[in-house]
């Protein structure tokens, strides 16, 4: 039979090993009980009340198991799964209908941004893509974020790759975004850009380049662009001398009004018409 003195000493151990292993928890059942419980159902972490840097590190997707997870208020723990790289096109997957997650740190090892990604995340306010992200797709990624007002791109350049007839949204409805951080390469995205923008009323700033635009780009319901982000986007409109039709970048006339007669001649010398 086990002396007090022993069963003392044995679960002093089991202590300091359990506070050990506590150390090293990336977040508790006390400080994210929604993301604990999803992590654990899916078999993501051993315990149900903690989970460790290194059982995070080993998870390589997050499939659709935080989709329309109304409990999740933020995720900022996300930053330690760096053993997932793409959050893969998936309609009513990834972090779908999340509507009261007001935070999320992506992990730098993500290199692909599918579609739908964050559909109807309508409590975030910012959202800040790593620099390993090179690839975005135009499908529905942020439509209905109508808390979103900072989007930033950290990469040199990210390809912004298509929408499809169904989805050409990218940012719809997203009516408080004012400012969108990063250079934006559009030579992989042939398909019209009719709602990339739709709604984007509050969008004011367009900070970085935005390049090799091919396509007709509507951004006709972005009343408040700003005069530079104006010009920057007849900078990147592609030499369309040589296309068989006009192409077109559709502002709203509150935008219009503020290029002069010139810059827009930089437009028209390129083939493209300012409407």
């Amino acid at each position: 039979m086990e002396s007090s003195s022993l069963r003392g000493a044995r679960n002093f151990r089991n202590h300091l090993a359990n506070a050990s292993r506590l150390s090293q928890a990336i977040m508790t059942s006390g400080s994210n009980a929604a993301a604990m419980a999803v992590c654990f159902a899916n078999k993501m972490c051993k315990s149900a009340n903690f989970m460790l840097k290194e059982e995070a590190e080993k998870v390589t997707t997050i499939g659709n198991y935080f989709k329309g997870n109304t409990d999740l208020t933020s995720f900022d723990e996300f930053q330690y799964f760096t053993g997932v790289t793409s959050i893969p096109t998936s309609y009513n997957g990834n972090f779908y209908k999340c509507s009261n997650m007001t935070s999320i740190i992506l992990p730098d090892s993500l290199t692909t941004l599918g579609g739908y990604s964050f559909l109807y995340c309508s409590s975030l306010t910012e959202l800040v893509i790593p620099a390993g992200v090179i690839s975005v797709s135009g499908v529905d990624t942020f439509g209905f974020c109508s808390k979103l007002k900072t989007l930033t791109f950290l990469a040199d350049s990210v390809y912004f790759t298509n929408g499809n007839v169904y989805h050409n949204y990218f940012l719809r409805s997203c009516s408080r975004l004012t400012t969108i951080n990063g250079n934006l390469d559009f030579s992989k995205n042939t398909y019209s850009g009719k709602y990339y923008f739709n709604g984007c009323s509050a969008l004011e700033t367009l900070n970085g380049k935005w390049t090799n635009i091919g396509i007709n780009l509507y951004m006709d319901t972005c009343k408040a662009l700003s005069h530079d982000s104006l010009v920057m986007l007849i900078d990147g409109l592609v030499d369309n001398t040589e296309g068989e039709e006009t192409l077109t970048l559709a502002l709203h006339a509150n935008a219009k009004a503020r290029l002069s007669d010139d810059e827009i001649a930089v437009a028209t010398a390129k083939n493209w018409t300012i409407s």
